[in-house]
């Protein structure tokens, strides 16, 4: 999808036309196709996921997971529960694969070391900045992003570490961080 495409498609649905699903995330609606141009061009991967899975949240804390995914799908007066089924039926699909590759990670030799010295709130705060900047801002700069994924990697390893050694409350803390603010593990 391109840009003059993303414009194209406006023009003919505010000319009367019909819409068609833009992106990775299929955005049909002509206010949501008009939200994503807003926060950064509905032709861009970060724009359509920000708006189409801002959507499917709130779909899902008002209806729950199921009829919110086929509320997704089908609108909330019509939700396409056979399209929720296989969207549910994909994720844990995906995620028992993801599961699979990263158990069969070997288990490092040596509790792993912190790549931006030791844990604190100061670092904590700093990692979610720089998490945020790498997942909205496309421009971000390459050592920010190589800073994230060390970041990622060191708690990749610690968490595979725990999986065979007791962790003190600071690596504990860290682990917890990394699986319930970062959702990285």
């Amino acid at each position: 999808m391109t840009r003059d495409r993303v414009q194209a498609l406006i023009a003919h649905v505010e000319g009367g036309g019909t819409s068609n699903g833009v992106g990775l995330t299929q955005l049909t609606s002509i206010g949501f196709i008009q939200q994503a141009e807003a926060e950064g061009g509905a032709h861009n991967v970060g724009p359509q996921c920000r708006v189409a899975f801002g959507l499917l949240h709130g779909l899902i804390q008002r209806h729950g997971e199921l009829d919110g995914i086929g509320a997704y799908n089908g609108g909330e007066r019509n939700p396409q529960l056979d399209y929720a089924r296989s969207v549910i039926a994909l994720r844990d699909k995906w995620q028992a694969l993801i599961n699979t590759a990263l158990r069969a990670e070997k288990i490092p030799e040596k509790l792993p070391v912190e790549p931006g010295g030791k844990f604190d709130a100061a670092v904590e705060a700093h990692l979610l900045h720089i998490w945020h900047e790498v997942h909205i801002n496309p421009e971000v700069s390459q050592a920010v992003k190589d800073e994230v994924a060390a970041w990622k990697s060191y708690f990749r390893q610690l968490d595979l570490w725990s999986s065979k050694h007791d962790i003190d409350a600071h690596h504990q803390d860290e682990l917890t961080f990394g699986r319930s603010r970062l959702h990285v593990i």
